[in-house]
C-alpha cells in the first residue's frame, strides 16, 4: 500500500532549515513515496519494564526485528535506521514555546524525562543518520497525537505498529491500530516545526542497523568468567586456522557492548570487518566474552544465529565466586597494592569503609542479589534446551591442560587438527596463594558450598550432558567432591611461575 504524506509536510520538510544539507531534499521526497510493507516503528532496544525478559518474548522480539531487516533490505533494497527520541530534552525545550503540545506529548510519551523513546524504520537508499531522525519522529508523533484524545493519552499506550503488507504481519501480540484521525492544522505544524530543529546526539539518536549475519562470527566463547576462558582463548588462538576478533576480551557486540539492541549497528560490524580484514588470516572467527552466559539477549541472539557455536568453560563455584569477591568486595590492607598485582578492580574498592574484611559478608542479605546475579545454573540450563550438542560444547577448567581436549574441541568447529608439534597448553591469569579468608576457615566453606548447591548441581548435570560426545573423568571427580582451590595444597603456595600472571604470558605448567 502506499503511504500517503499530506502536501504541506513535504512541502515544509522540503523548505526547511535541514535542506540545507546535501541529500536532505532527496530524502525527505523519497521517504514520503516510499512503499514500506514492513513493519515501522518496532522496538530495536530491549527496555526492562517495558518488555518481559522470557525466552518467548525475546525470541519474539528478535525476530520481529530480524523480520524488518530481511523485508528493508533485502526485498526494498533500503536502508534500516534505529532513532531514539530523548524525551527529556525534546520536551523541556518545548514547553517554552508549546506548553500545550508539550503536556499532550508528556502524557503519550510515558511522562519519563529520563526515557528514550526507540524504533526500527525503513527508510529509502537516499536517506543517511543526519536525516532520517526528524523525517521518522515526525510520523511516530503525528500519528501518536492523532490517535489518542487527552483523556485516552492518560492510558497506558500500547506499543504495536502499524500492520503492513501481507507476510509482514505485527507478530508483537498487540493490537493494530487504526487510521488516525486528522489533527487541527496548527498543531500538525508546530509539532512538525519542532521535529525538523532536533539536534543530534542532545535530543535524536540514530544509528544504522544490519543484520547479524554481517557479523560473521563462527564461534564464541561465552563465559564462565575466572574458570580459564583466557587460557583457553590462548590455545585456541595458537591454531593455525582459527582467530579472533581481539587479542582479549571483546565486549564490543555482546552483552554489554550489545546496548539491548535486537540487531547490530552498522558502525560495530563495519569495525569488526575492518580488523578481520587486517589479521589476514582465513579459517574460523572466534569471539571472547565470558559475560555472554549471564547476558540472555545476547545467547537468544546467538541461538538465531544458525551457524555460530557456543564454547562454556566451567570451574568450580566457590572458587570463582572467592575471586569475584576478592576483586569487589574484599578489604584489602592496600587498596593501591592490591590494583597493581589485579587482585582488586581499579575504582571499585575506594577505601575500607566501603569494603568487607571476610567473605563470610556473602551469607548476609546485603550481598545477596550480587550474589544471585553471579550464579549461572538457571542460564546453564537454557543454554543446554536452545543449543544441544550440535552448537554447544560445556568444558571443565580441569579439563583444560589436556591435548585431547583441544583436539575434540578442533573436530567439533570442523577445523583442521591441531600440528602434532603443537603444545600451547599455558595457565594464564592465575593468581595462587590466599585471596582472602575464606581457605583458613572450613566451616565457612561448608556454609558457602551449601549456598551454591544449585551451582554445583547445574555444573554436574552440564557434564554429563557433555558426557555423550566428551567425558572429563578429572572434572567429574572434583564436583563430586565439591573439591575447591582451598582443597589443594598447591593452589595455596607459591609456585613455579610464582603467585600471579601479571602479564597474561601463560605458566607452562598447571
Amino acid at each position: 500500500m502506499l503511504r500517503k504524506k499530506p502536501q504541506w509536510v513535504v512541502g515544509v520538510l522540503v523548505g526547511c532549515s535541514w535542506c540545507i544539507r546535501v541529500g536532505f531534499a532527496s530524502c525527505a521526497e523519497d521517504y514520503a513515496t516510499f512503499r514500506i510493507p514492513c513493519l515501522q516503528g518496532t522496538p530495536n532496544t530491549f527496555r526492562p519494564g517495558a518488555h518481559s525478559g522470557d525466552r518467548k518474548t525475546m525470541l519474539g522480539l528478535l525476530d520481529e526485528a530480524s523480520q524488518t531487516i530481511e523485508c528493508c533490505v533485502g526485498v526494498l533494497q533500503g536502508r534500516v535506521f534505529e532513532v531514539g527520541l530523548k524525551v527529556g530534552p525534546y520536551l523541556h525545550r518545548l514547553l517554552h514555546t508549546y506548553p500545550t503540545l508539550a503536556e499532550r506529548l508528556a502524557t503519550i510519551l510515558e511522562n519519563n524525562p529520563a526515557a528514550i523513546q526507540y524504533g526500527m524504520f525503513c527508510s529509502p537508499p537516499s536517506c543517511e543518520e543526519e536525516t532520517i531522525g526528524p523525517l521518522a519522529l515526525q510520523e511516530v508523533l503525528l500519528k501518536r497525537l492523532a490517535r489518542f484524545s487527552d483523556e485516552e493519552a492518560a492510558l497506558a499506550i500500547p506499543r504495536g505498529p502499524r500492520a503492513g503488507r501481507r507476510g509482514w504481519s505485527n507478530r508483537s501480540g498487540q493490537p493494530k491500530m487504526e487510521q488516525p484521525q486528522e489533527l487541527p492544522e496548527m498543531e500538525t505544524e508546530v509539532l512538525v516545526k519542532e521535529t525538523e530543529v532536533l539536534e543530534m546526539e542532545t535530543e535524536v539518536l540514530v544509528k544504522e542497523l544490519v543484520s547479524w549475519d554481517e557479523i560473521g562470527v563462527d564461534f564464541v566463547i561465552a563465559g564462565l568468567g575466572r574458570c580459564g576462558t583466557t587460557s583457553l582463548h590462548q590455545s585456541l588462538v595458537s591454531h593455525p586456522n582459527i582467530a579472533f576478533t581481539s587479542p582479549s576480551e571483546d565486549y564490543k557486540i555482546f552483552a554489554e557492548g550489545q546496548s539491548n539492541r535486537f540487531l547490530p549497528t552498522k558502525q560495530t560490524a563495519r569495525a569488526l570487518q575492518i580488523r578481520s580484514s587486517q589479521r589476514g588470516q582465513p579459517g574460523l572467527l572466534g569471539l571472547r566474552n565470558p559475560a555472554i552466559s549471564l547476558y540472555p539477549l545476547s545467547y537468544y541472539t546467538i541461538f538465531l544465529q544458525e551457524r555460530m557455536k557456543m564454547i562454556l568453560v566451567l570451574c568450580d563455584p566457590l572458587s570463582r565466586i572467592e575471586k569475584q569477591f576478592m576483586w569487589f568486595h574484599y578489604c584489602h590492607p592496600d587498596v593501591e597494592a592490591a590494583e597493581a598485582r589485579k587482585d582488586a578492580i581499579p575504582r571499585v574498592l575506594k577505601s575500607r569503609n566501603d569494603c568487607d574484611p571476610s567473605i563470610h559478608a556473602l551469607l548476609s542479605s546485603r550481598h545477596s542479589a550480587w550474589l544471585r546475579s553471579q550464579m549461572i545454573h538457571l542460564h546453564l540450563l537454557e543454554l543446554i534446551k536452545l543449543f544441544r550438542h550440535e552448537r554447544l560444547f560445556v568444558l571443565h577448567r580441569a579439563s583444560l591442560n589436556d591435548r585431547k581436549t583441544y583436539s575434540t574441541l578442533a573436530e567439533w568447529l570442523q577445523a583442521p587438527a591441531f600440528p602434532q608439534t603443537w603444545n600451547q597448553m599455558r595457565r594464564v591469569n592465575f593468581r595462587l596463594g590466599h585471596r582472602t579468608d575464606l581457605c583458613h576457615n572450613q566451616t565457612l566453606q561448608v556454609l558457602l558450598k551449601r549456598r551454591l548447591a544449585p551451582e554445583y548441581a547445574a555444573i554436574q548435570f552440564a557434564l554429563r550432558w557433555q558426557s555423550r560426545t566428551f567425558q572429563q573423568l578429572a572434572a567429574d571427580r572434583e564436583l563430586m567432591l565439591h573439591i575447591s582451590r582451598c582443597d589443594k595444597e598447591e593452589e595455596l603456595v607459591e609456585g613455579p611461575c610464582g603467585l600471579y600472571d601479571l602479564e597474561e604470558q601463560g605458566c607452562p605448567t598447571w
